[in-house]
């Protein structure tokens, strides 16, 4: 009685599979089982035919489309574009901080002193007109509120006021009631 070394594989697999070859060739940890037909066909050299197929295949899939060339023509042209205009500028600026840090020197006891004079006036200016701002919008907030009109904010207002008489109730109270304690 003869003693198969393995068992055949189904016949699902195309033949190229299920010709007898070596075992040496598969690793260790792969069963037949767990062998796609393209792998063992890639393990044991199987048809040329499929293995060409595939690779035209992968080579039509791994063509990058046109969009995506145009995609990247044109991030590479603003991307270099970008790069070359902050390359200027950072040339521009070495070149106009060389030039003009011997005139800052010379003229330093006069330019600093009316700097700083501008930025005072700059900073009153901006603050005052931030509080005139302000000011107008509590005004109008104002008038909307005593006209009737609700703005926003009135129900906490409103709020408030009823817990500060409600406290100022129950102080009065209290204090009637020591009062009469006191005198009784």
């Amino acid at each position: 009685m003869r003693v198969p070394t393995r068992p055949p594989l189904p016949s699902i697999y195309p033949p190229s599979v299920r010709r007898n070859s070596p075992k040496s060739f598969l690793p260790p940890d792969l069963t037949r089982e767990k062998i796609t037909p393209s792998m063992a066909d890639f393990v044991r050299g199987g048809d040329r035919w499929s293995q060409q197929q595939q690779q035209q295949q992968y080579s039509l899939e791994d063509r990058p489309v046109p969009h995506q060339i145009i995609k990247a023509v044109t991030a590479v042209t603003a991307g270099g574009s970008l790069l070359l205009l902050s390359g200027l500028i950072l040339t521009g600026t070495v070149i106009g901080l060389t030039v003009a840090t011997p005139l800052l020197v010379i003229f330093s006891p006069v330019l600093v002193p009316a700097a700083i004079a501008v930025a005072l006036l700059a900073a009153g200016f901006v603050t005052s007109g931030g509080f005139g701002v302000a000011a107008l919008s509590v005004l109008s907030w104002m008038y909307r509120y005593t006209t009737g009109k609700r703005p926003m904010g009135a129900d906490g207002i409103d709020q408030a006021r009823a817990k500060i008489s409600s406290k100022a109730r129950e102080l009065k109270d209290s204090a009637q009631q020591r009062v009469e304690q006191a005198t009784s």
